[in-house]
């Protein structure tokens, strides 16, 4: 079932397909896993409600990409890293300049990287930059609360040395 169908829960406003886990995939902690599949990766449901913020004329407003999550060792959770995500297009070698563009956006032109790492600081936590190539056979990271960086890998590199560590040696 769908938006479009019209069935919707006249409580929640919520359409049948989001309405429970039946056929998702769990973590081990029995949290859904999203899939390149499900509606909510398929597209991005809250374009309109960015697109008309922006029209505020207020301080302003960001959106962190992504915050890393970890159990401690009393089994809370804690923020691990906050990560600004931003993705490299082609499949040709990546100059030294492209970083530095991507610097310049995110520390001179936008305020991007100055929330991230005021966001990233009321966490606890550190602010990164993750650039990835489209098909992810490559990343980039960039430990933006520092200010230092870029170490590179492929797939395997960044969740073993990455995110399994969340530092660059």
């Amino acid at each position: 079932m769908d938006m479009a169908s019209g069935e919707q829960c006249p409580t929640c406003g919520r359409v049948s397909r989001d309405w429970g886990v039946d056929g998702a995939i769990l973590n081990e902690q029995g949290h859904k896993v999203g899939t390149l599949d499900a509606p909510s990766m398929a597209e991005d449901r809250t374009a309109p409600y960015r697109k008309m913020r922006r029209t505020f004329k207020q301080a302003g407003a960001t959106d962190f990409d992504q915050v890393e999550w970890r159990y401690d060792g009393f089994g809370e959770l804690i923020p691990v890293a906050l990560l600004e995500l931003t993705r490299v297009d082609g499949n040709v070698y990546v100059p030294p300049t492209y970083f530095e563009a991507i610097l310049k956006r995110f520390i001179e032109r936008d305020w991007q990287g100055q929330l991230a790492c005021k966001g990233a600081e009321l966490l606890g936590t550190t602010a990164w930059i993750v650039a990835f190539r489209h098909d992810l056979t490559e990343f980039w990271i960039y430990n933006l609360s520092d200010r230092r960086g870029w170490a590179s890998g492929n797939q395997a590199w960044y969740e073993k040395c990455f995110l399994e560590k969340l530092s660059v040696d």
